[in-house]
């Protein structure tokens, strides 16, 4: 059995604090090797990044334009993030959330 190693929600382009998705991800890699676990599967939860201009109130770092670059250079530094900590990823799967898809505006 290969266990999922699931994040969700990490707005890029919004306020994300990398700093404690680090420092989380480095604990749940000593927790997978403890069990005896050194594969799994990623899987990232809806809103990975934030798309501007979906609610009138929303702030953003990055432009919208620029979000989908920095998410996906996230994903590889996350992937890159669990490698170092001695765990492999066999697979990786996204689950998109509202943030993610933008209907085209009329």
């Amino acid at each position: 059995m290969i266990p999922y190693f699931t994040i969700a929600d990490t707005h890029v382009g919004g306020r994300t604090d990398f700093w404690a998705l680090e420092s989380t991800i480095r604990k749940a890699c000593k927790k997978l090797l403890i069990f005896g676990y050194d594969r799994a599967t990623l899987v990232i939860l809806g809103d990975v990044h934030d798309n501007q201009g979906i609610y009138k109130t929303q702030y953003t770092i990055l432009n919208a334009v620029w979000q989908p670059l920095a998410s996906a250079a996230m994903i590889e530094w996350i992937v890159e993030t669990i490698k170092e900590e001695g765990v492999k990823i066999e697979k990786v799967a996204i689950v998109e959330g509202n943030h993610d898809v933008r209907e085209a505006e009329g």
